[in-house]
């Protein structure tokens, strides 16, 4: 009897871990900006020699890649 007690008190402060720790991965997240920017041009003005490309743009990850 001691023994299934001792291993559901452990359970629930393994339960009670698991919690706190997606919490705290879910915080950490939100206050990184998990999603990135989002750039949006409404408006863009080509003169005369000038050159511009119209479409969805996928770019870098302004130098993350590089070590």
């Amino acid at each position: 009897m001691l023994e299934e007690v001792r291993l559901l008190e452990c359970t629930n402060a393994i339960v009670k871990l698991a919690n706190c720790f997606v919490q705290q991965t879910n915080i950490l997240a939100k206050l990184q900006g998990v999603g990135g920017q989002k750039i949006i041009v409404e408006r863009v003005d080509v003169h005369q020699g000038g050159q511009a490309i119209v479409g969805n743009i996928q770019g870098s990850m302004g130098g993350k890649d590089k070590k």
